[in-house]
């Protein structure tokens, strides 16, 4: 029910055309609200899509309980960077005890 919602309340507040190409550019509807506020705060839309993928990857596998709609663009932007320092750990390829470890990441 949350998701049309947002898509609909995103509508009624931007407009058609933004909720559209928003929507087209593959940001999930339950998201629509926000990415609808972020771009007509001045970011760039190619830059809300990658948010909103780090936000799925990041934020929402780990803490289904915050909620985007209620933070402005630098919380939403800090908590991604944070969640991101939390879950990523780089792949140890090896330490032969002369040399700094080496890391690959992925």
């Amino acid at each position: 029910m949350n998701i049309l919602e947002n898509y609909n309340t995103a509508r009624q507040k931007y407009g058609e055309k933004l909720v559209k190409c928003l929507s087209d550019m593959g940001i999930p509807s339950q998201y629509l609200l926000s990415a609808c506020r972020f771009t007509t705060e001045g970011i760039n839309p190619n830059d809300i899509k990658l948010y909103f993928r780090q936000w799925m990857s990041y934020v929402v596998k780990n803490n289904k309980n915050l909620d985007v709609n209620k933070l402005s663009f630098d919380e939403f932007y800090q908590t991604i960077q944070k969640y991101k320092l939390d879950y990523i750990v780089p792949n140890k390829i090896y330490c032969d005890g002369f040399y700094p470890l080496r890391f690959f990441t992925t």
